[in-house]
């Protein structure tokens, strides 16, 4: 390290204090104070250097604790860095396991657990729990009551397991701090606080409990009427619209904003400027659908993230994928539809793999989507339906359409002759393939029970258009017979070499019949 960076970090150091026990907010019994992550973490531009540069480094585990501590807390709110991986080095090395636990650790996990809206973006809550306070060995009355409060605001599963399994042992303590909610007025909290008693006490599973959550219509969310911004989304030119959506995502504007103004920004998706409509794009899909949590997905932005994944720029299309419909997490099938059209299309070659990442999550629809499309009368695009059934499921589909070769091609009987060297007196072989319901490839006839071993089962094939290469090893009177050949129209061709021995037998097939 430098002695300039040393000096930085001291002076990071110095404008961190350190409190005493009874300073800290996880240890102070009365008045409580939540957590507030604009309170403890300063904005810091040259404590987020130091941080930096220590973890492209990878110098901060080298650190004392204290000082290590002093430059994540100085660093945190500007980092260019995954704030995640920071908080879960801070867990992991001085609270989880550990013995004793990092009292200024606790700390700084307590405040990054902050799940009021505005520390939100700083996207620090999880790990804070996760590595942080929900593995508080003694959690004190205000780690609980953050944890209980935390619960009822926050819908996320993943949150609301963490906290379940992390507070077992204290649950006596956890779940009386649930039971005023259940007397609340608001319709919401009072579900959402019996939800969590069923939860805490093992009889509902989280993700149980979100997989119906999501079915209902959501909560009520804070909001802010922002008239200017309504008017420069309707109303403003490419420039005053884009400089508009450049001060929205700066200023984080559409944590203030309703579904509502999805409609403001479907007026803006009209610009005749690309360079806005992507930005549209960005805005609404990362709020109304990607960070929108499962029950707060709008129909409304799924709506105008589907037309704008028609866009004619090929960048809006881009976007409206990789933030929107990539991202969703519901059940509409126009959206999954949408999805295979463009995983099919060469045009969205750039979306490709982001595509490929989020079918996956449809399972079995997927599949029977594309085992239709296999069908389909477009021999092109059940060719590529083929294709992307490979990619998703990492195996080949049973049926195969017109035009692509497969295993499928080798069932039948075969007439085998030896080319070289040849075989005086050796009469051809009559091999015949056939297929089972697995769509695997076995020996009939004359040679089916001539091996011990499955001779056919380490097939290895690619297709290359109607021309099929195959290679497979046959184990014979213990030893392996290497094979490899290809299959173009009605005739095989190819080698085999015996384990051990240099001589190469050189063949060819001819088709009999199926």
């Amino acid at each position: 390290m430098s002695v300039q960076v040393l000096a930085a970090v001291l002076f990071c150091a110095l404008q961190v204090p350190t409190p005493v026990d009874g300073e800290r907010a996880w240890q102070q019994l009365e008045p409580y104070r939540p957590p507030d992550f604009e309170a403890y973490f300063p904005d810091d531009p040259a404590g987020a250097e130091v941080l930096d540069a220590h973890f492209d480094a990878n110098t901060l585990r080298d650190l004392e604790p204290e000082l290590f501590l002093s430059t994540v807390r100085a660093g945190l709110r500007r980092t260019r860095n995954h704030r995640t991986i920071l908080l879960s080095q801070v867990g992991n090395l001085l609270i989880w396991g550990q013995e004793p636990q990092h009292a200024d650790a606790i700390e700084l996990c307590y405040h990054a657990a902050d799940f009021s809206p505005g520390a939100a973006r700083y996207g620090t809550r999880h790990y804070a729990v996760y590595f942080g306070l929900s593995v508080v060995k003694q959690k004190t009355p205000a780690i609980l009551r953050t944890l209980a409060e935390l619960c009822i605001e926050i819908d996320d599963p993943n949150d609301l397991g963490r906290v379940a399994w992390g507070a077992a042992d204290q649950m006596d303590q956890l779940l009386p701090l649930i039971e005023p909610y259940l007397a609340s007025d608001t319709p919401w909290v009072r579900a959402k606080a019996a939800a969590l008693g069923r939860i805490f006490r093992g009889e509902l599973g989280a993700f149980e409990w979100a997989a119906e959550r999501c079915k209902e219509p959501p909560r009520p969310r804070p909001w802010d009427e922002l008239p200017e911004v309504r008017r420069g989304l309707r109303q403003g030119t490419s420039a005053e619209r884009l400089a508009l959506l450049e001060r929205i995502a700066a200023e984080e504007l559409t944590q203030r904003m309703n579904e509502s103004y999805i409609a403001d920004f479907a007026v803006a998706a009209t610009d005749p400027d690309p360079a806005v409509r992507r930005q549209v794009a960005k805005r609404v899909g990362n709020t109304w659908i990607w960070r929108a949590g499962w029950h707060r997905i709008h129909a409304g932005a799924v709506d105008l993230m589907l037309e704008m994944s028609r866009d004619p720029d090929p960048d809006v299309r881009h976007e409206a994928v990789y933030y929107g419909l990539s991202t969703y997490r519901g059940e509409r099938d126009d959206v999954l539809l949408r999805l295979v059209d463009l995983a099919l299309d060469p045009g969205a070659a750039r979306s490709h793999g982001r595509i490929l990442w989020s079918l996956e999550r449809y399972g079995e629809r997927l599949r029977t989507h594309l085992e239709s499309e296999l069908r389909g009368a477009d021999e092109q695009r059940a060719q590529s339906a083929y294709a992307l059934y490979a990619e998703v499921f990492d195996e080949r589909p049973t049926f195969t359409p017109p035009g692509l070769a497969s295993p499928a091609d080798l069932v039948g009987t075969w007439v085998v002759s030896f080319v070289a060297p040849r075989l005086s007196g050796k009469a051809p072989l009559h091999i015949s393939l056939e297929q089972d319901a697995q769509g695997k490839l076995v020996l009939a006839g004359d040679f089916a029970n001539d091996f011990d071993a499955d001779p056919l089962g380490a097939l290895v094939w690619a297709a290359l258009g109607e021309v099929l290469h195959f290679q497979f090893e046959t184990p014979l009177e213990g030893a392996l017979v290497y094979s490899s050949g290809h299959l173009e129209g009605g005739r095989l061709e190819g080698t085999s070499r015996i384990e051990g021995f240099d001589e190469l037998f050189v063949w060819s097939a001819q088709r009999q019949g199926r």
